[in-house]
């Protein structure tokens, strides 16, 4: 048994007819529609007359939702909401009957179809992410379940994680769920402008995508001699909603589905904060991982290369723009079939001081497609001051220097932050190690400007840290002593030592380097 499932067919007659005619010659025995059989363009009537004649399992889709009700068009963009007036006059009474009397959701053999979500299918939400798939798995009874809405085929895959990724074919695996789209006949929004359907032989238990071109001018010409919106959707698949121009859109989370004829197979792409707390001033680093299983090398900003950028957005779910004339670090070129992984830190390319949490997001770009990750979280913590001293540098300026403790992976972790005078501008937050609270870490500062600190990091173990005035570090040495004799004492040559204790080795938490940047609170 091979069904065909199509679906956001927006009343494009040479499209469907394409896609029908592809689908006979596959020798498709039965049909499902996941809806949106109206909208946009010209043929409503034609394309409703032969979805009705496939004696089909079809539900509702918001266009058919709202060609067929009188309800205000408010939450429309203006050109498609012309449209839906336009079709709702084409309809006669019993065309505009079946469409209100279809289901939202509905149950097809042992699959289910739907034509945005399962978990509020009347609120026409969009599925593009991990989180969003999640709801709808929890309330998805079958293994097996295909929807609509976004024009955009994507696959989403649930055992014990969710991955989701572009695709061609799947093969059904036994223990695991499957909430797949199935593109666009009408009006496909992936950059590929043919009509997309999708055919699943239950047999043989193989989801595939199926492309097939049609005539998009004569589609066009229809639109423009009646003046509306489909005139809009061109060659290139776009189309224009709430002023956003969705074209060529691609989503990933940090693991990628191996799907035959994936993009995937061509691109891995992740990234990771190394922290999720962060001390005000510390640098915020973040790693991204590109495998690139091409022949081809990817150089940065060519035409047909590659770029990385990373958005943040603040509690509110506003966007934190960068810092002017901040630059993401990155290879020049990534060879073929190789994998790099590279650093940047958020804090010297947006002004992450003025935040207490942010979301964060990597995007690559390659060519005309982008890749998005999951949304990662940091926090950003003003730390409990343990000790703080104001001490003149070698050049005469006044700086704070300031002790600070963070709860990091469930132990407390110590800081020096270096600031000016008022604490207006930091110069350095730098992470000194492990922080046992026990005994009072030690803050001073020597005749030639430099910073000092002696701090317990574990049993009857100590580290003497020494920073220039500006945060750079000098030196990072481990003591053994009893916490009651070890201490910090001039050394009569204007600086300072460890008296009462033994010096072992280099820790095991190397300092890093100091920030290059200062940045304002």
């Amino acid at each position: 048994m091979k069904y065909a499932i199509i679906g956001d067919i927006h009343a494009n007659l040479e499209a469907l007819d394409r896609v029908l005619e592809d689908a006979e010659a596959q020798k498709v025995t039965h049909y499902a529609c996941v809806g949106d059989i109206v909208g946009y363009n010209a043929n409503p009537i034609e394309c409703l007359e032969k979805v009705r004649a496939l004696k089909c399992i079809c539900v509702r889709g918001n266009h058919d939702h709202y060609c067929s009700h009188s309800e205000s068009l408010n939450g429309f963009h203006p050109l498609a909401a012309d449209v839906v007036a336009w079709t709702r006059k084409q309809l006669n009474e019993d065309q505009q009957t079946w469409l209100r009397n279809l289901r939202y959701v509905s149950p097809v053999e042992t699959f289910t179809i739907v034509h945005s979500t399962l978990d509020m299918p009347e609120q026409w939400g969009y599925v593009f992410d991990r989180l969003e798939a999640e709801a709808n798995f929890n309330y998805q009874t079958t293994a097996l379940c295909f929807y609509g809405h976004t024009h955009v085929p994507l696959a989403f895959e649930r055992t014990d994680t969710i991955r989701f990724g572009l695709y061609t074919k799947i093969r059904v695996g036994l223990g695991k769920k499957y909430f797949i789209n199935v593109g666009s006949v009408g009006q496909p929004r992936d950059g590929d402008p043919r009509a997309a359907y999708v055919i699943y032989d239950m047999l043989n238990n193989v989801i595939e995508l199926r492309r097939v071109a049609y005539d998009i001018e004569k589609t066009q010409k229809k639109n423009i001699g009646r003046r509306f919106a489909g005139a809009h959707c061109g060659p290139s698949g776009s189309w224009p909603i709430k002023g956003i121009r969705m074209r060529a859109i691609f989503l990933t989370g940090l693991g990628s589905l191996v799907f035959v004829g994936s993009v995937f197979a061509q691109i891995d792409f992740s990234a990771k904060l190394l922290n999720n707390e962060a001390l005000l001033c510390e640098p915020i680093p973040i790693a991204v991982t590109i495998q690139n299983n091409r022949i081809d090398a990817l150089s940065a900003g060519s035409e047909q290369g590659y770029s990385v950028a990373f958005e943040l957005t603040d509690q509110s779910g506003l966007l934190v723009r960068p810092i002017a004339d901040a630059v993401v670090q990155m290879p020049a070129t990534i060879g073929g079939q190789s994998t790099v992984v590279f650093t940047n830190d958020l804090q010297s390319i947006f002004p992450v001081g003025k935040y207490a949490a942010l979301a964060v997001r990597a995007r690559l770009t390659v060519g005309s497609r982008s890749f998005v990750t999951d949304k990662m979280y940091v926090d950003i913590l003003p730390g409990a001051e343990i000790v703080r001293l104001q001490a003149p540098t070698p050049d005469g300026e006044i700086h704070t220097y300031s002790l600070r403790s963070i709860s990091r992976e469930k132990r407390d972790r110590l800081f020096l932050r270096v600031a000016n005078e008022d604490e207006s501008l930091c110069y350095a937050a730098i992470e000194l190690g492990r922080f046992m609270r026990i005994g009072k870490p030690t803050l001073e500062v020597d005749g030639l400007g430099r910073i000092h600190v002696l701090h317990l990091s574990g049993p009857n173990r100590f580290i003497h840290s020494v920073f220039e005035a500006n945060g750079a570090p000098v030196s990072h040495d481990l003591v053994e002593g009893d916490l009651s004799v070890v201490r910090l004492v001039e050394d009569g040559q204007g600086s300072f030592r460890v008296a009462g204790g033994g010096l072992v080795s280099p820790p095991r938490d190397p300092i890093p380097e100091a920030l290059p940047v200062r940045r304002g609170l």
